[in-house]
């Protein structure tokens, strides 16, 4: 996410933009896919409710971003969002190294 919004304010090669969209398209789609195989492997019961309550989630983010986020990008500005983006990201990833297992 850092090196989208900054590659695109501080205008990076073409290449920085490309390897960072694909970086993000891969990982979402393996973390998404792995968790939903998860859900339904594990709990074969609710695999319907798994995926309306998956739909409803992905609703409800495109409304959220669509009206709210778009809006808090232009106010603050793309390189600032993208700052604020990686961080809470890395507190947020952070937490499972804080728990200590």
């Amino acid at each position: 996410m850092l090196l989208w919004g900054l590659g695109e304010n501080y205008i990076f090669h073409w290449f920085g933009l490309v390897f960072a969209q694909g970086h993000l398209a891969v990982s979402s789609t393996l973390s998404l896919s792995t968790s939903i195989q998860y859900a339904t492997s594990s709990y074969r019961d609710f695999r319907g409710e798994f995926i309306m309550t998956i739909s409803l989630i992905r609703i409800t983010m495109s409304f959220a971003v669509n009206h709210g986020v778009a809006q808090w990008i232009n106010d603050i500005g793309q390189r600032n969002t993208s700052i604020l983006i990686a961080v809470l990201a890395l507190i947020y990833n952070g937490r499972m190294f804080a728990a200590g297992g």
